[in-house]
């Protein structure tokens, strides 16, 4: 039994075209049937081509073409792509059928589709990836919104189908994954209103001992060692003091040990000796009493300098100015 393509030609201009409406193409001689059932779907594909009902049709083509790949089938699957706005799918069904025909030594026929293939091109969305590094291992998938699941190639163009109501497909997610680093994903709606779609992305990364979320493994958890306590400002600024503190105190005793020393010197009644040594007592005297005050008030800041306490904790704490018969100093009083 011989097929007999019905084809709405859309301009197609293969050869034995009839002038009636839809255009009827024959049967490349010598291609046969060899499933009554693939005829039924093919007949069936036609009928729906016909009413426009292009989601039919292709599935019928299509259903027919896994049955018996025949060059009729192909050429009315792609005219029927090609209708229903699915431009890189027809692209490609014509490019099959174009081989199909250069086989089978069907010259015409595989002119015509070339010629076709060349009308529609300039018409299609294109997509091209470039990820960096391009690592062993990677792979770049297409998917989603009715796509079909395909992977190409890094810094290579890709035909893609507009997406849109009229064709059924919508959003395309572009996935981007390579062994040692994160998997990424970007999503976009292809359209003739955008030739040619560029995606640069360069590859991060994994932390060392964690795996891409997508292979469903659990990460190991990476070993840190516990940091240890900085001191804090207030810490710092107590030391600082405390040591302060110390030197003005030593200094302080230092000229008080002077005096009394030389005030018991035989010496002791020359009046220019005995002003000399009031003058080291009256300095010295202050600067112990600054050293103590210094020095207390370091350490009440070295051991307050912890962490922040607040309330009643807040109020354990105080300093307190003292006196005795020697000088001034500050005492800390409460619970630490």
């Amino acid at each position: 039994m011989r097929r007999v393509l019905g084809l709405v030609v859309l301009g197609l201009g293969l050869p034995q075209v009839a002038s009636a409406a839809p255009d009827r193409v024959k049967l490349p001689p010598g291609e046969k049937s060899p499933s009554g059932e693939a005829d039924r779907l093919f007949a069936e594909g036609q009928a729906a081509l016909e009413d426009k009902d292009y989601a039919t049709a292709c599935a019928l083509f299509e259903r027919s073409k896994a049955l018996e790949p025949a060059l009729g089938t192909m050429l009315n699957l792609a005219t029927c792509y090609e209708a229903w706005g699915r431009l890189a799918s027809a692209r490609e069904e014509f490019d099959a059928a174009r081989e199909a025909a250069g086989r089978a030594g069907q010259v015409a026929f595989a002119d015509a589709a070339l010629e076709r293939i060349s009308l529609l091109e300039p018409r299609i969305p294109r997509l091209i990836v470039y990820p960096t590094p391009t690592v062993e291992g990677l792979t770049i998938s297409l998917r989603g919104g009715g796509y079909r699941e395909r992977t190409v190639e890094a810094g290579a163009y890709t035909y893609v189908d507009p997406s849109g109501s009229a064709t059924g497909l919508y959003t395309l997610t572009v996935e981007i994954a390579a062994p040692g680093y994160e998997t990424w994903t970007e999503t976009y709606a292809p359209s003739e209103a955008e030739p040619v779609r560029s995606i640069k992305h360069q590859l991060v990364p994994l932390p060392e001992g964690a795996v891409p979320a997508s292979t469903g493994a659990v990460a190991a958890a990476p070993t840190v060692d516990a940091p240890r306590p900085a001191w804090s400002g207030r810490k710092k600024l107590g030391l600082g003091l405390l040591g302060g503190g110390a030197a003005m105190l030593a200094t302080g005793v230092a000229l008080n040990l002077v005096w009394r020393s030389d005030g018991s010197a035989p010496d002791a009644d020359d009046e220019q000796a005995q002003a000399a040594n009031d003058k080291m007592r009256w300095i010295g005297t202050p600067i112990v009493g600054a050293g103590v005050a210094l020095a207390a008030v370091g350490t009440y800041l070295l051991v307050t300098g912890g962490a922040r306490r607040t309330g009643r904790e807040a109020a354990r704490t105080t300093l307190v100015p003292t006196t005795n018969a020697t000088g001034a100093g500050v005492a800390v009083v409460g619970s630490f």
